[in-house]
């Protein structure tokens, strides 16, 4: 096989070999097909047989390839919350069915074509469009597979494309439903509205024992106070460790002029320049200047606008052509230079205002300087200051003594729910890679030596579970007056609902809209023109979906934005989208993603027939072994 390729070609891959796998078919589920097993198969389609090798390869590409896209390793806890493991056998049962078809219908490839199709794949060229086998193997060593392996995963993702294209080769979307899809998503409505306040509702009675105790009794879970865990949190972050950093006067120093480049602004200067088509038409126009013509009079004459002839405020390495830059920053204010030949024209040239260069005094930027420096050597020290932090950790001392010894912070939280917040609803501030954090806690316990958290800023944060206070019913005497809040609350809603239910009928059978709101003391406004992807301070999304499913001229009502009341409204304009030509790229990509969204139908629909008539079975023990080894 590399033979061959050498033969034809020669280059860099563009991409690691991982990216191939992504252009298989991804799955989304797996159907209940925990039947029975056979052999030492992991799963079997048919005759295809999937092994457990097979299954754990997948499974750590998928893995790798998701903590590059998330920039963090992907815990091993999160794979089964997430589904990857069931993912990535749906992915593989789902190859396989194709490729046990394939076989059925003796489809083949020869070696020759396998090697054309790497050949001209753009993703395998450098710039200049060749091959190179050295990086070829380079590649399959980091992949861990060797080159018959790879042939042999070409072969099938050929064949199994093969397969597919064949599914949805003749697809082609009716223009009817295209247009129905245009119009769903270019339709614009308007409506006039007003408001129900809350203030509008009636105050109900107040509600005796025995209704606070029924309302308590049928949300208990309202009412129940969340898991909260108490934690000791040592953090490694780079502005910390900076607090324990001095940079000298003389670093200090060394470290602005070596810098003084940020510190600076460069001369710039205000440029005209007049192109010519000939040095000898330039050296007419500058001689018509020094006789006093006036060189916008010159531009002018040639049919330029400000635009063509106005480079700007513009430092020297800022202009395109060094030769033209150089003659204008020799030039004196409000001087025109002779005929400038330029690498593609020949120029007159004029600075019409010169902005000097700056520099920052030292003084000015001492401070950030040395926050600045003392950030860059803390960032270097954290991995040092890390394994020291790890050996203590495996030495047995605790966080609040390994914080002491190395002048680190030390957190100590006395109470956190899965939220972040404490007991009494505020949100705990200064966690470092707080989210992390919080989950790790969460899947933690008391006496468990917790894995170290890297931070977005570029440290570490390492956490010890102090205590778990287990979610709670609190008690009804406890909570006695939240309960009475809310059930007013409740009923004032539910009363305003009433009212505005029936002004909703009341207009929908003929009464006046205008009347209704006056009737209320309601002003009434007028939406813009609200698309179903809108966002308006005037309709929220669901408010936006209930005036689209409200015909012209009828009344319906929503939840006011922000929870304000309940909105009445009508709707005024239905603004249907004139349809486009078919090769209109808007039309194009409407067409594209129905035609692809019939196609992923149709292909479900092949591999459900294929796998029914083939038969599907998963050795259910050996996957029992896969997701809890060592049980």
């Amino acid at each position: 096989m590399l033979a061959t390729l050498r033969s034809k070609t020669g280059g860099i891959f563009a991409k690691a070999f991982v990216g191939l796998l992504a252009l298989s078919f991804a799955v989304w589920g797996v159907n209940d097909i925990f039947t029975g097993y056979r052999g030492d198969a992991l799963v079997t389609v048919g005759e295809t047989e999937i092994s457990r090798n097979d299954y754990q390869n997948a499974l750590k590409q998928r893995i790798r390839q998701l903590s590059i896209n998330l920039k963090r390793n992907v815990q091993p806890d999160e794979v089964n919350k997430l589904g990857i493991d069931r993912k990535v056998l749906g992915e593989l049962i789902r190859k396989g069915t194709l490729d046990e078809q394939a076989v059925r219908l003796n489809l083949a490839i020869s070696e020759k074509e396998i090697v054309r199709q790497i050949a001209n794949n753009s993703d395998f060229h450098n710039r200049a469009g060749v091959f190179n086998p050295t990086s070829f193997r380079q590649v399959l060593t980091n992949a861990g597979i060797t080159e018959g392996q790879f042939v042999l995963q070409e072969r099938q993702r050929i064949l199994r494309n093969e397969l597919v294209n064949a599914v949805n080769q003749e697809l082609t979307v009716p223009e009817t439903l295209t247009k129905a899809a245009w119009t769903f998503s270019k339709e614009k409505r308007t409506a006039r509205y007003f408001v129900l306040p809350l203030s509008l509702a009636e105050t109900p009675a107040d509600p005796g024992e025995s209704e606070l105790k029924s309302y308590y009794d049928a949300r208990k879970r309202t009412f129940t106070a969340p898991e909260y865990r108490a934690l000791s949190l040592l953090r490694l972050q780079p502005a910390d460790v900076a607090k324990t950093v001095s940079i000298s006067a003389q670093d200090l120093r060394d470290a602005y002029e070596n810098r003084i480049d940020k510190f600076s602004v460069q001369e710039k200067r205000i440029i005209q320049q007049i192109v010519f088509s000939n040095e000898q038409e330039a050296q007419a126009a500058h001689k018509r200047i020094l006789e006093g013509i006036d060189f916008l009079q010159i531009a002018k004459e040639k049919g330029l606008s400000e635009q063509d002839y106005n480079l700007g405020a513009l430092t020297q390495a800022a202009v395109l052509d060094p030769v033209i830059g150089e003659a204008a920053f020799g030039l004196e204010k409000g001087k025109v230079s002779p005929p400038v030949s330029g690498a593609l024209s020949t120029v007159l040239v004029r600075v019409t205002d010169i902005i000097p260069s700056s520099r920052q005094p030292f003084d000015t930027v001492k401070a950030k300087l040395e926050n600045d420096l003392k950030l860059e050597q803390a960032k270097e020290e954290i991995f040092d200051l890390h394994d020291i932090i790890e050996d203590n950790r495996a030495a047995g001392d605790t966080l609040p003594e390994i914080g002491k010894a190395l002048n680190l912070p030390v957190q100590t939280i006395e109470a956190i729910d899965r939220a972040g917040k404490n007991e009494a609803g505020a949100t705990v501030k200064d966690i470092p890679g707080k989210a992390t954090v919080l989950r790790l806690a969460f899947d933690s316990d008391v006496g468990v030596e917790n894995d170290p958290v890297e931070t977005p800023e570029g440290g570490f944060a390492w956490l010890d579970v102090i205590a778990v206070t287990p979610e709670a019913l609190k008690l009804f005497n406890e909570v006695k007056d939240k309960v009475k809040e809310l059930l007013i609350a409740s009923k004032k809603d539910d009363a305003l609902r009433v009212t505005a239910r029936k002004l909703v009928d009341e207009a929908n059978k003929g009464a006046n809209f205008e009347a209704l709101a006056k009737d209320k003391g309601l002003q009434i406004k007028t939406s813009p023109e609200l698309s179903r992807r809108s966002y308006s301070g005037a309709l929220d999304q669901i408010g936006i979906q209930t005036l689209f499913a409200t015909p012209k001229g009828k009344i319906g009502m929503t939840e006011a934005p922000g929870g304000e009341g309940i909105m009445i409204f009508e709707t005024l304009k239905v603004i249907e989208p004139a349809f486009p030509s078919t090769s209109d790229p808007a039309v194009n990509q409407i067409t594209t993603a129905l035609r692809d969204s019939i196609s992923q139908d149709i292909l479900e629909q092949y591999l459900v027939d294929l796998q029914a008539n083939m038969g599907v079975e998963i050795n259910d023990r050996m996957w029992s072994e896969i997701q809890s080894p060592g049980t």
